[in-house]
């Protein structure tokens, strides 16, 4: 049996002032803020 896995990631990047990195996305499938990251399809 095969199945189809998607690994996500989120990372918080911060400095020693307390200044947090994020995105503000717009688009179709999802707006809001959100920390950057990734997927891997396998």
């Amino acid at each position: 049996m095969i199945e189809k896995v998607v690994f996500m990631n989120m990372c918080m990047i911060s400095d020693n002032k307390g200044n947090v990195l994020a995105l503000d996305k717009v688009g179709k499938n999802y707006s809001g803020t959100t920390f950057p990251g990734g997927h891997v399809e396998a």
